[in-house]
Formats: structure tokens, C-alpha cells, sequence
């Protein structure tokens, strides 16, 4: 069975689809695809009384419509506004990045950017910040498709919580002090 949500963040439509085989508690697939053009936040919701696995296979596709090119992309998991979480279980949701966490369902997927193999990934924040960097000249320009695959693991069956997209551009200076360091080294070959 195939859950689908639709709604809006940003201007922008939201797609969530979670699949569950037959009731089996076993991995999930969350996949997203939309145009970013600021912070997005997507919600991802499983209501019971379906099976609520404790792995989830998260693909993104986000594009970029920041308007400029995007040297990092985060993701940052939130509480649901308005959701009860009991101790402990909104804090045992976060980003999995071995292949022998508690609730591990082959296969595992590391956290990858497919169309940008040279990206690294950092994890922070207890595990619910997982930040994409991507590689000095080989940045996720405008309008470009960004490939996102990770995993999210929970010790709790927790049904709400939501997913904070966060595009990261250059610094306001950057690109100028790139330039003005480039034009000082064509002087210097004169």
C-alpha cells in the first residue's frame, strides 16, 4: 500500500509517498520532488493503524531555484507542531549513516548525492542535522536537480515529525573576494 499527501510550503507543492508492503514492518520509502527556492519544510506522516517501520529509505529531488548555486544542502529533522512526543522519542529519530544501526533493513542506503559523487556528508545536531557539501567547482548550480539518498531510523514507532530543507549559498562576499583575488592574479602574470 502507497500513501500519498499533497500540500504546500513555500509556494511550492509537496509530494510525500510512503510505501508499506502488505502491512510488514519493514524498510519505508519517503520520496519528495519539488523546486526549492528558500527553507522547505515537508512533513512526513504514517497515521496508524497501518505498520509504522522504523527505517525509512528517503529519496529527494530537489531543484534549485535559490537563484544561486548551492554550496551545501542540510536536512534537519523537526518536531511535528502540536504532536505529543512521550521521553526520549522525538530524540530517537535521526539521520543513519552506518550500516548497523538497531532497525537496519538491507539494503543500506549511505547517505549519497547520486548526480554529485564527489559531495561529502557531515552529521551534527545528535544526529538530526545531515549537511551535504558539495565540491570546491562543482557546486549544485541554478536550476540544477540535486539527487538526495539517506536514511532516517527511529527507536520509537513515532508517526509525525518533519523534515526542514535548507539550501546553503556562498557567503555575501564570497564570490567578490573570488573575483578580486582572480583579477589580482592576472596582474601578477602581466
Amino acid at each position: 500500500m502507497t500513501w500519498i499527501a499533497r500540500g504546500m510550503g513555500s509556494g511550492i507543492a509537496s509530494v510525500l509517498v510512503i510505501g508499506v508492503s502488505g502491512g510488514i514492518v519493514g524498510a519505508q520509502t519517503w520520496t519528495w520532488q519539488g523546486e526549492v527556492v528558500g527553507e522547505h519544510v515537508i512533513s512526513y506522516q504514517n497515521p496508524p493503524p497501518k505498520a509504522s517501520p522504523l527505517e525509512i529509505d528517503v529519496s529527494i529531488n530537489a531543484s534549485n531555484f535559490v537563484g544561486a548555486p548551492l554550496i551545501a544542502f542540510e536536512f534537519r529533522i523537526l518536531p511535528k507542531p502540536g504532536f505529543a512526543y512521550g521521553p526520549g522519542e522525538f530524540e530517537a529519530i535521526f539521520f543513519d549513516v552506518v550500516a548497523d544501526g538497531p532497525n537496519d533493513f538491507a539494503p543500506f542506503v549511505p547517505p549519497s548525492v547520486l548526480n554529485k559523487p564527489d559531495a561529502t556528508f557531515s552529521l551534527s545536531s545528535g544526529g538530526q542535522l545531515l549537511r551535504f557539501d558539495f565540491a570546491p567547482g562543482n557546486p549544485l548550480d541554478e536550476f540544477e536537480l540535486g539527487e538526495f539518498r539517506f536514511q532516517i531510523e527511529r527507536a520509537f514507532t513515532t508517526t509525525f515529525f518533519d523534515l526542514q530543507l535548507i539550501p546553503i549559498v556562498p557567503a555575501p562576499g564570497a564570490f567578490g573576494l573570488l573575483a578580486a583575488a582572480g583579477l589580482v592574479a592576472m596582474r601578477r602574470r602581466r
